[in-house]
């Protein structure tokens, strides 16, 4: 199969599936303007069903700024959707904009698959989503858990920009999803910002998300 065959293979099994479950895991490791290295890891639970919607939650450091403001996120079929705090709703939204709560990570708590999988609900931002794709190519097979799987590197017209994905050679799943984004402020860009923000973006950021046990019908 060509590339393009392939996303589109996997576009259409995501958008027919009635239900989906997965229990993902993402690492991320940031090199500082400092060259000082941060490493970070969180993990994820995608619930969906297409008569009720979907719920993404996500289990971070207890103190860090997104596990306070939310720690899941519910998208239901009837455009609503909810923020959520230890399973007690937070603030009622539109889907859009707990979308963009969940990507305050970075994109690090699994928003590669709801855009998929949301596409008949409302439509929603698609920056890590297989639709944004705007170049790709196969860069041969890769073992993911065992599974023979498609190694499809794109170029995505949002960032993170670059990303490799995995995609089942059985049935067009995601497995795992690679992405690495360059920060690079120009210096005419700097001198208009305060030093130590300057100092504290990070120069390269490299992560590398699982998507397991994963359930469908």
């Amino acid at each position: 199969m060509d590339v393009s065959s392939i996303i589109k293979a996997s576009i259409n099994v995501y958008r027919n599936l009635a239900f989906y479950e997965d229990h993902g895991y993402v690492s991320s490791e940031s090199i500082e303007a400092d060259s000082s290295e941060i490493s970070n890891s969180i993990t994820f639970e995608t619930r969906y069903s297409k008569t009720t919607g979907l719920t993404l939650s996500w289990f971070g450091k207890p103190d860090s700024l997104l596990s306070r403001i939310a720690d899941s996120i519910e998208i239901c079929t009837n455009k609503k959707a909810f923020i959520k705090v230890k399973q007690k709703v937070r603030k009622k939204c539109s889907p859009e904009q707990a979308l963009t709560i969940a990507g305050a990570g970075g994109g690090d708590v699994g928003l590669i698959i709801p855009p998929l999988l949301l596409l008949d609900t409302t439509p929603l931002p698609k920056p890590f989503s297989l639709h944004s794709v705007t170049m790709a190519k196969l860069d041969g097979i890769a073992i993911v858990d065992d599974l023979e799987c498609y190694r499809v590197k794109v170029l995505l017209s949002n960032q993170p920009w670059v990303g490799t994905y995995f995609i089942s050679q059985s049935d067009f799943l995601i497995r795992k999803f690679e992405s690495q984004r360059k920060l690079d402020i120009p210096k005419e860009k700097q001198q208009g910002l305060p030093d130590d923000l300057v100092g504290s973006f990070p120069k390269t950021t490299c992560s590398k998300m699982w998507f397991k046990d994963l359930k469908t019908n």
